[in-house]
């Protein structure tokens, strides 16, 4: 399980065109996504969204398999992580499961003070996590690159039909 900044107002870094255009500023509006799946890849938790609203009016469009959190900042805080594991025990004790979560030594990342029945928590090695999550060597980044090919798809399918602000893409848009 890991966390990562997702900017879903930022265009690619990269790009061809044909003749000089201007420069767009990268948008800094961001969410937080929490990724978490079993080692072979076969299992994955549904996409967890933090974001900073705390009721959207984009949420009844969200995708079905995301579920979205709103923090004050948009980031993972101690109450939704013990959150988070609660509803994870739950969910594998009815699936008749148990797993050992993989998490790193993030501050918000506490032990619930009750034993979970189902879920063992791991705490990686500080100063380790970069070299030794498996969500850092590679997952990450595939689930990020698809999101941004999807997301640039949907703002050349709404240039081409001569939208004004193509580009101006909202949350549940970007995670189709």
């Amino acid at each position: 399980m890991d966390e990562a900044a997702y900017f879903y107002r930022a265009l690619p870094r990269r790009s061809l065109c044909l003749r000089a255009a201007p420069a767009l500023k990268q948008r800094k509006a961001r969410v937080t996504m929490v990724v978490a799946a079993n080692a072979s890849g076969t299992h994955k938790l549904p996409l967890t969204i933090l974001g900073t609203a705390r009721r959207t009016r984009w949420l009844h469009a969200m995708p079905a398999g995301l579920e979205y959190v709103g923090t004050c900042k948009g980031w993972m805080t101690t109450v939704v992580f013990r959150q988070w594991l609660e509803q994870l025990n739950t969910d594998m004790a009815a699936a008749g499961h148990s797993i050992l979560l993989l998490v790193d030594n993030a501050p918000s990342h506490k032990a619930p003070a009750v034993a979970m029945s189902n879920v063992w928590l791991e705490f990686l090695p500080p100063n380790t996590t970069a070299a030794i999550q498996p969500m850092d060597q590679g997952v990450i980044a595939q689930l990020k690159a698809q999101v941004m090919d999807r997301q640039t798809e949907a703002i050349m399918q709404r240039f081409m039909v001569g939208e004004p602000d193509a580009h101006d893409i909202g949350v549940a848009e970007a995670l189709q």
